[in-house]
């Protein structure tokens, strides 16, 4: 288990316009070698179309970086921010991971799932912006996914509301992955939102479908990372059926907010995952200095 500390003070899951962000620049994109919540469905319908060819015909979306970077998110412009480089410092062993293990044979470590104890830690302006970072790298793409299907945060906070997303390909088995993942105008980076709103959405996302259309999008494309925005892992069903999908799970704690009895409930639920890490959110340690490891328990 690994502590890292990321997250500027006063970030929350949905940050608010108006809070101050970091210096904006460019700076060049990294290397891989640098480190580089009905029916269920068959499980045989995946593959049914090229998921690429879907892909090229859906034009650009394009997010609204003024308003996420007023909002205190990681955007392309802040690339020389310390807010940049905290996110470098997390990626980096979470990226070896994933090179090494697909080395391997194995593709779920490139399959990351990032929830917390109980809401409001950070989890979903954690999500995006290590998702920024990765679409910065030369050799990789990225892949978000919102699949806390009840606060939808992530989809929200892009602005993909009225798109179809992963509530949808679960309930129709006609419907492909490729044919709601939405390409976004900055770098190899992709996003499947929440979807349309849906009964009993912990029953979907522990459902046989959704572990075949999780594979399905790892074993695609040998470059792509995954990131899976979860619910919080002590108020629903859902973070755990996600986390056990994943070869890397995140827990997001908030600094001066999670006790350290919530933290240790919450990373015993999934203790028999071979990697969980912790990303420390809202620390006054950031303002000092960007990493701070720690290793061994909570």
């Amino acid at each position: 288990m690994f502590h890292k500390t990321v997250s500027e003070p006063g970030r929350d899951d949905c940050a608010h316009p108006g809070q101050s962000s970091a210096e904006r620049s460019s700076s060049p994109t990294g290397s891989r070698n640098a480190g580089s919540e009905n029916a269920i469905p068959a499980v045989d319908v995946i593959a049914a179309k090229t998921e690429d060819t879907q892909d090229e015909a859906q034009s650009l979306f394009a997010l609204d970086l003024t308003a996420l970077g007023e909002s205190g998110y990681l955007t392309p412009d802040k690339m020389r921010s310390r807010l940049a480089e905290q996110y470098r410092i997390l990626k980096r062993p979470i990226l070896k991971q994933a090179i090494a293990s697909e080395d391997a044979g194995d593709s779920s470590s490139r399959i990351i799932a990032v929830t917390s104890a109980v809401p409001g830690e950070g989890k979903t302006f954690t999500v995006l912006n290590l998702a920024m970072s990765i679409a910065m790298e030369r050799d990789l793409s990225v892949l978000v996914i919102d699949a806390d299907l009840i606060e939808r945060a992530l989809t929200s906070r892009v602005q993909m509301d009225d798109r179809p997303g992963l509530s949808d390909i679960l309930l129709d088995s006609g419907l492909e992955p490729g044919e709601v993942t939405v390409k976004v105008d900055v770098g190899q980076y992709a996003i499947i939102p929440a979807g349309s709103p849906a009964e009993h959405p912990s029953e979907l996302v522990s459902s046989e479908r959704m572990r075949e259309v999780i594979q399905a999008l790892a074993e695609r494309h040998e470059d792509r990372i995954i990131l899976i925005d979860t619910a919080p892992l002590l108020t629903t069903s859902q973070g755990v059926a996600i986390s056990d999908l994943a070869g890397q799970v995140l827990v997001v704690v908030e600094e001066g907010k999670t006790s350290k009895q919530v933290v240790m409930d919450a990373v015993s639920i999934i203790s028999h995952r071979a990697s969980i890490g912790l990303v420390l959110n809202k620390s006054s340690r950031a303002a000092k200095a960007s990493y701070w490891p720690y290793y061994g328990g909570v």
